[in-house]
């Protein structure tokens, strides 16, 4: 009776061994997978963070560039209207065209703003001509 006891006790000791061998490897198993899935969440907040990066760059590029291509679209209807001006102040778009080169010459040589110098010579040229005093 003892040796089956003994013999059965043995079984019983080796099956727990198996069965917390089992254990271990599965626990190993969950602890790789939760890192695996830690790395993979970690992965993918850091390109969803770059993602994020690169559409705020897109953004910010795209606004600069409308903001660039709206201010050169109004500097060309504002040239566009003093040429206008200017061709019916002088009566030809000949001494428009000469006017308006003589204003671009005396603005870049004197670094001012070309919209500024034109509207303020259309205005004058305007109001001499209406006050019948010769150009």
């Amino acid at each position: 009776m003892n040796e089956k006891l003994t013999v059965q006790i043995s079984a019983d000791i080796k099956q727990l061994q198996d069965e917390l061998k089992k254990a271990g490897y599965e626990l190993k198993k969950f602890a790789n997978d939760a890192n695996n899935s830690s790395q993979s969440v970690s992965s993918s907040f850091s390109q969803l963070s770059n993602s994020l990066k690169s559409l705020a760059l897109t953004y910010v590029s795209l606004q600069a560039a409308t903001n660039a291509l709206g201010a050169s679209f109004d500097r060309a209807l504002k040239l566009d209207a003093i040429n206008a001006s200017m061709t019916a102040i002088m009566g030809s778009s000949e001494l428009a065209a000469q006017q308006f080169q003589k204003l671009s010459n005396f603005a870049n040589q004197y670094g001012l703003n070309l919209i500024a110098v034109a509207e303020s010579y259309k205005n004058f040229s305007s109001s001499a001509t209406m006050a019948n005093v010769p150009l």
